[in-house]
């Protein structure tokens, strides 16, 4: 059977009337350096201590794709595919707050990215918050991911450096 226009319409307003747009926080960790340059790099040197102090777990290799504000996520068993639209973004005592909306959308193929980027992953919880570390050859990155806005109070409990 054919669909029409209709259809088609009908069906991609169902689908995002569906589909959970979720407004998130994602805190960056940076390092600021005296050149006014902010550097979310940290050193491998604090990535043992943070493992612990935070109780991360291993989550296996990641590979993530980001085509515009489409963000591929690859694992060894998955492909997930969300539209990320940023709201605001601002500095908060050590942290880059980014304000967004992310929505999942229809997993599609794809050739050219405009970036890719290979990583290990571990993660923890804390209260309502995802701890995350992508861990890359020469450094590492310390996100947090909270469906709230976090208070100065809250990012002081994750202190590396």
């Amino acid at each position: 059977m054919l669909f029409t226009r209709a259809k088609i319409h009908l069906v991609k307003c169902i689908y995002g009337y569906l589909c959970k747009i979720t407004i998130m926080y994602i805190y960056h960790k940076y390092i600021d350096n005296s050149d006014s340059v902010l550097n979310g790099r940290l050193p491998l040197s604090k990535l043992s201590d943070t493992i612990k102090t935070h109780q991360f777990q291993f989550k296996g290799k990641k590979k993530e794709y980001w085509i515009h504000n489409l963000q591929i996520i690859a694992d060894e068993t998955s492909l997930n595919f969300s539209f990320v639209n940023d709201i605001e973004c601002f500095i908060n005592d050590g942290w880059i707050c980014q304000e967004c909306t992310k929505k999942e959308v229809f997993p599609f193929h794809f050739y050219e990215t405009d970036s890719e980027e290979t990583y290990t992953y571990y993660e923890s919880k804390y209260k309502d918050c995802l701890l995350q570390l992508q861990v890359y050859q020469d450094f590492f990155l310390f996100k947090i991911v909270s469906e709230k806005k976090l208070d100065t109070s809250d990012m002081k409990l994750f202190y590396i450096i």
